[in-house]
């Protein structure tokens, strides 16, 4: 995406003027750096990169293609930073290049293997801020995208507007900033997006719900600009108060989501697992998509219990179904499944569903033999099955 970097001015009592931007311009190579927080630490990690430089017609602004890791991003276009810093060195020549970029206003979160920047003594920094209005234009009664549905804020929004345009953005954010016109054509004016475009229309993305809230409450050690939550806040728990109420129903219209089937159930099994894999490699995010997995498999076992009972009705004694069903609950994992002699992999719940299809039902083979109703005749079923022997 392209940002604002630098504007000719004073700037903390350094001048940046249009010589600066236009030597930056030329001596830019290959990638420069972003970091977060201050400037004067020794080394300091790379949470993105900018990819080439520009000018404004006038040479008065530097822009900048960058390109942010998946954290940065986020936090970014939730609104979490307002200012920023060029830092540029002189090269051989005595002429101005960029040395890094850096973000301001957060602490910055925990990524493992980032490179590190060299020393900074020699840089100068220039710092920037902006002064945004925020406004809300945010409308919470989209329907509602299922709980798992992803979430990538820069994509979604990107999204919103090649279908939609930027008028129909604004109502799938919670603020805008309006400092220069109602309806800005800047992804960067846009934070606290919460919908995407699912299955060609507009959807609440509930994982957007709960990390914006997350944001607003300080999650990850930021603190939102207040002038910012005030206009977020409300919208926010509006949108959550509706997720809330749309978990408690298992299945309607109004703008909700369907409890899962067991292939859907299943699906999102083999996609965590395969998910957790590649985490647990990188030791990154393995307990979340743990706690994730568990859940999934706990959802899993409830409908293969429910298939299970449904099998069993009318061929085996009610307490028996009930010992069954508890047996089954004992179960630590209901999608593991094994290789058996005829060449197979079964589950538990497939072994046990195989099993009980295959018997016939009491009530028919009472009148096969003749015996009426066993409950009232008291016969005895296995008694039963000794005479057709």
């Amino acid at each position: 995406m392209r940002i604002e970097l630098a504007k000719v001015g004073n700037w903390n009592r350094q001048v940046l003027t249009k010589e600066h931007l236009k030597q930056v311009v030329k001596n830019f190579k290959d990638e420069v750096p972003i970091v977060l927080g201050h400037l004067k630490a020794d080394h300091m990690p790379a949470f993105g990169w900018i990819k080439n430089v520009e000018l404004s017609e006038d040479g008065q602004i530097l822009y900048g293609d960058v390109e942010l890791s998946d954290v940065l991003k986020e936090a970014y276009d939730f609104g979490l930073y307002k200012k920023w810093s060029i830092g540029l060195r002189k090269n051989d020549r005595g002429e101005w290049y960029l040395h890094h970029l850096a973000f301001l206003g957060a602490v910055p979160p925990r990524i493992k293997g980032l490179k590190e920047m060299s020393d900074l003594d020699d840089v100068e920094t220039f710092e920037f801020s902006s002064s945004p209005k925020w406004k809300a234009f945010a409308k919470t009664g989209y329907p509602i995208a299922p709980p798992d549905t992803p979430w990538n804020p820069d994509a979604a929004k990107k999204r919103i507007v090649e279908k939609y345009g930027w008028a129909k953005l604004k109502t799938c954010v919670g603020a805008v900033d309006v400092s220069e016109e109602e309806t800005p054509e800047a992804f960067s004016k846009y934070k606290f997006p919460f919908c995407d475009v699912i299955d060609g229309e507009i959807k609440i993305v509930p994982k957007a719900v709960s990390a914006g809230i997350g944001y607003l409450n300080g999650a990850r050690g930021v603190k939102v600009d207040e002038s910012l939550a005030r206009v977020v806040r409300p919208v926010f728990e509006k949108l959550r108060e509706r997720i809330e109420k749309a978990k408690e129903k298992k299945n309607f219209s109004d703008g909700g989501f369907d409890m899962p089937t067991v292939e859907e159930l299943q699906k999102q099994i083999e996609e965590l697992k395969e998910k957790l894999k590649k985490a647990e490699e990188k030791a990154e995010f393995a307990d979340s998509l743990k706690s994730e997995l568990e859940k999934y498999r706990r959802a899993l076992k409830e409908q293969r219990k429910e298939q299970l009972k449904k099998v069993m009705e009318g061929k085996v004694p009610a307490d028996k179904i009930k010992l069954a069903l508890e047996f089954a609950d004992k179960v630590e994992i209901a999608d593991q499944k094994l290789e058996f002699s005829d060449e197979k992999k079964r589950d538990f719940f497939d072994v046990l569903n195989e099993i009980f299809s295959s018997l016939p039902e009491v009530k028919r083979l009472d009148e096969e033999m003749g015996f009426g109703d066993p409950a009232k005749d008291d016969v005895n079923l296995a008694d039963a099955m000794l005479k057709i022997l």
